[in-house]
Parts: structure tokens; sequence; C-alpha cells
């Protein structure tokens, strides 16, 4: 372990990488510094094919803890693009969506329908304070003086 990272540093990794092997933790670092598969073949004294095993393994577990983040660049997509079945004029504005990827619009549609099921299981009172922060642009200042002349209590349990 020595030769890679200090007892500091693994301290500071996540948890889900701290479990791994010493060589996936070190490919991990590597990873995290952008280094290429290669250059961590020859750090790890591995060949190349088994590195780029090791190195697969890294993002599973990322995936796994959610934290796939550190190692890779998020993917974002636009949210003004309509969800599948809404009618476009439904949007307040639209961008022009015709250099979309086949594969981007397949996974922005997921994306859409996962957002809806998540609001549609919200509590009542979750909606309407999404409702004031999205569609009222009220800031939380505005949200919690409105709240309060209403005498409805934001959060029993915790304060904002």
């Amino acid at each position: 372990m020595e030769g890679f990272f200090s007892k500091s540093a693994f301290k500071r990794l996540p948890v889900a990488i701290q479990r791994l092997p010493e060589n996936q933790r070190a490919a991990f670092i590597m990873l995290r510094m952008r280094k290429s598969d290669s250059h961590i073949a020859h750090e790890l004294g591995v060949p190349l094919e088994e590195a780029r095993e090791i190195i697969g393994s890294v993002p599973q577990t990322l995936v796994k803890s959610g934290a796939l983040d550190l190692i890779q660049d998020p993917v974002f997509f636009r949210i003004d693009h309509p969800a599948p079945g809404q009618d476009e004029s439904s949007r307040l504005f639209e961008l022009s969506s015709e250099d979309m990827d086949v594969a981007d619009q397949i996974s922005l549609d997921r994306f859409y329908n996962i957002l809806a099921t998540s609001l549609d299981e919200l509590p009542k009172e979750s909606r309407r304070l999404m409702g004031l922060w999205f569609n009222k642009e009220m800031k939380a200042k505005d949200i919690l003086n409105f709240y309060k002349k209403l005498g409805i209590p934001l959060s029993d349990r915790k304060p904002i």
C-alpha cells in the first residue's frame, strides 16, 4: 500500500473503494488523476489486459455506491426537452433537439420517466414546496415567509 498512497490518503478514499483489493484502489487513484490504461498497467506491473479488467471493476463499484462522478465527468441532459407523450407546445421554451443522438434521446426519455415517477411519489407538502420553488420561482426566504404567514410548519424533523 505504501507504494501507491499513504495511510492518510487511504482514509480519505470512499468507503466502497476502501473495501477493494489494493490494486483496484491504486487504479481508482490513477483514474482520478486521468491516467491512461497503459500507464496504470505499467504502475501496477501487470499486463494491459489485466489492467483493463482491474480498471473495469472500479466504475462498477462506484456505480453501486453512487459515486461514478469521482472518475468520470457527469452526463448532462437538457431538461427542457419534452417528455415522451408530451405535447411539444407544453414547454415554456424550446431548444432544437434535431442534433440529439438517438442514445441520448433514449437516456433522456428514461430520465423523464424516473423524474415523473419520483415527483408523483412525493408527499403533497413536498410537491407544494417544489411548486413554489420551481413554478413560482420563489426563493428559500420567500417560501419560509409564505409558510409562516399560513401558519404551516415547513418541517417537523429539522430546520432548513
